[in-house]
């Protein structure tokens, strides 16, 4: 069974920042937005997560996500499956999507899942709406310019399966093995994987992949000693063998353990 297991228990406070640590330092690039977003004056929703339903007010909203302000602490973290309900210019809004930060004052980043027809035509008339209201709005939170010099790299970062988490790369003298296989264990893919980020990786598989996008696999990999078990969906097929995954919601405790790999393997190796 794998040593992840064994870690200590953190308290909410330390395991928030573990995480904050293991993503970029700066706040504005982390929670940026490919769509234009709108402010909003403390718009009254509910997040709800499982079971529990947390009364909210959104801060702001694009057609990819939103910013919540939680009245009790949300404690599920990040990476959470939830819903957001509200209601804005006389609309009552369901939307699926997944955490993807948790700040100390009890506010929370939500990206959402793909838009159904009708929640994408509500969102359509929204958007429309406060774009009337503020016909010049730009992101509050761009990215900083030195973004712009940063080297290509070699396989498209897709957000979709990253998360937007800061991912690390495989060096030319590591190695990192994972392997793929169905639930059903009728399919099964042995490969390298390229980079990984807490959102999810991609993967250079050994021969052709055999699959499409939203299939569902076991994943399992060891790093730095740490044995991982983990679910994850394809998201994009680059090629034949390459292959970007991201990870499904997994417990806080491996969570924690990825978070703290990663954070590891962001230091240079001093081989």
């Amino acid at each position: 069974m794998g040593s992840w297991l064994a870690t200590p228990t953190r308290s909410d406070e330390e395991l928030a920042q573990l995480l904050r640590d293991s993503k970029s330092g700066d706040l504005r690039h982390r929670d940026h937005r490919k769509r234009d977003r709108f402010a909003l004056r403390n718009v009254p929703g509910e997040l709800i997560c499982g079971r529990s339903k947390v009364p909210c007010h959104l801060l702001d909203i694009s057609l990819s996500g939103c910013r919540v302000r939680c009245e009790t602490r949300f404690r599920q973290g990040a990476l959470a499956p939830v819903e957001i309900a509200f209601s804005l210019f006389g609309m009552d809004l369901h939307l699926n999507g997944e955490t993807q930060w948790v700040k100390d004052e009890q506010q929370t980043g939500i990206r959402f899942n793909p838009l159904g027809a009708n929640s994408s035509a509500q969102m359509d008339r929204v958007i429309a709406r406060l774009k009337e209201q503020a016909p010049d709005v730009e992101d509050q939170f761009p990215v900083p310019p030195q973004t712009a010099s940063v080297l290509p790299v070699k396989f498209p970062y897709d957000t979709a399966i990253h998360c937007g988490e800061g991912r690390v790369e495989c060096r030319k003298d590591d190695e990192w093995q994972v392997l793929l296989r169905t639930p059903a264990g009728n399919s099964r893919h042995a490969g390298l994987i390229l980079d990984l980020s807490l959102g999810g990786f991609t993967v250079r598989t050994g021969e052709p992949f055999i699959g499409i996008i939203q299939d569902y696999f076991e994943v399992e990999f060891e790093l730095r000693g740490l044995h991982f078990l983990l679910c994850a969906t394809a998201t994009v097929i680059y090629n034949t063998q390459t292959v970007g995954l991201r990870f499904n919601p997994m417990a806080l405790r491996k969570l924690e353990a990825l978070a703290q790999v990663i954070r590891e393997l962001g230091v240079p190796s001093t081989r």
